[in-house]
């Protein structure tokens, strides 16, 4: 059986309820123990028309992380490491920036705590979908593969893996 057509406005609406359950659920339960009920319920959609959005529930977790990438970033990289007078006071901002965001974003904290979902994510995409995100969007603390970390943290492109 078909899932249903849905609108543009649908879509979007279901999306966003999607996004949002699973960036709680995610954060909470972590991505082994969410179930496609349990993220599917709250948007008011079938589990079969869960694949009309998203290919799989890493794709969502993904897409997840990625939304939350750049204001991460910002917070931690723009708002901490570059607002430093000194090499010093940079490293001890950003330090103190990554600590508040542990603190104060729940799907961070599970994504820094659990590299086991990052790998399982890493492991169900493609290499497309994981360039359709484009590199801005690239999260920098992501798996670059199932079997790797990235191994530089680059605040800008400048820095080539030093801390400017």
């Amino acid at each position: 059986m078909m899932p249903p057509a849905f609108s543009e406005a649908e879509r979007a609406r279901i999306t966003e309820q999607l996004l949002a359950t699973a960036t709680h659920l995610f954060s909470t339960q972590g991505l082994r123990k969410t179930s496609l009920d349990e993220l599917t319920a709250p948007a008011g959609i079938a589990k079969t028309s869960f694949y009309a959005f998203f290919t799989c529930k890493e794709d969502l977790y993904f897409e997840a992380a990625l939304r939350q990438n750049e204001e991460v970033r910002r917070r931690v990289i723009g708002e901490g490491l570059h607002q430093g007078a000194d090499t010093r006071d940079a490293l001890r901002r950003f330090l103190r920036a990554t600590v508040r965001e542990l603190d104060t974003n729940p799907l961070y904290r599970r994504l820094m705590s659990h590299p086991e979902e990052m790998e399982a994510v890493a492991a169900r995409l493609t290499p497309e979908r994981m360039a359709a995100a484009g590199a801005a969007r690239w999260p920098t603390w992501w798996p670059s593969s199932a079997n790797g970390w990235t191994e530089t943290l680059t605040c800008c492109s400048a820095c080539s893996g030093r801390f400017c």
